[in-house]
């Protein structure tokens, strides 16, 4: 049985879609090249809007984390001081950077993608954004229920709950965007 983990299949991944060939070169050497042979895959947006969306989705991104660590980071707050919240901000932090990997796969992604490309820029990026919005999304609920718990009604505490909102609410907008974006799989020949 092979792991997922070895070198072939590591291997299998990264040139997926790639057939072996043996051309010769200029002095009629034999030479292994490999080609391309399947579809390549294209967001059904202008070329334009590719570029518009990317932009949304690192504003968002941006504004999530900016959200998270200012309230992570906000004075006199009791509910930062909380050992159980402490662990749920972490999470929090996991789940930036689970996003922040593919958000960059997704910005550096061309327009017309190999299934490779496809797969980090639309696929993995699409479950990313949608896991770190659940966790920051639980965070929000155990911020609320510590806010209970601690009866912290004051304005500030408020602030600080809504700011993890916000951050759940901005990634979720990321995972709804990208999966209401289809593809069109575009034969290989018809590229170039």
């Amino acid at each position: 049985m092979k792991s997922g983990l070895g070198r072939e299949a590591r291997f299998d991944r990264y040139f997926e879609g790639y057939q072996k060939r043996v051309v010769l070169d200029r002095n009629g050497e034999e030479q292994i090249k490999y080609v391309y042979v399947l579809d390549y895959y294209r967001p059904q947006l202008t070329e334009k809007s590719f570029i518009v969306r990317k932009i949304i989705n690192i504003v968002l991104f941006l504004i999530s984390a900016a959200a998270q660590v200012y309230s992570g980071l906000m004075p006199n707050i009791i509910m930062n001081h909380v050992q159980y919240m402490g662990f749920a901000q972490c999470l929090g932090i996991l789940a930036m950077i689970l996003i922040v990997v593919y958000i960059c796969t997704h910005a550096a992604a061309p327009y017309t993608m190999e299934i490779r490309t496809y797969k980090g820029a639309h696929e993995k990026f699409r479950i990313a954004s949608l896991i770190s919005a659940i966790i920051l999304a639980a965070i929000f609920i155990t911020g609320i229920i510590t806010l209970i718990i601690f009866k912290s009604f004051n304005f500030m505490s408020f602030v600080w709950a809504f700011m993890y909102l916000i951050a759940a609410a901005c990634l979720f907008v990321i995972w709804f965007l990208e999966q209401k974006t289809g593809y069109d799989r575009v034969p290989p020949d018809s590229v170039f």
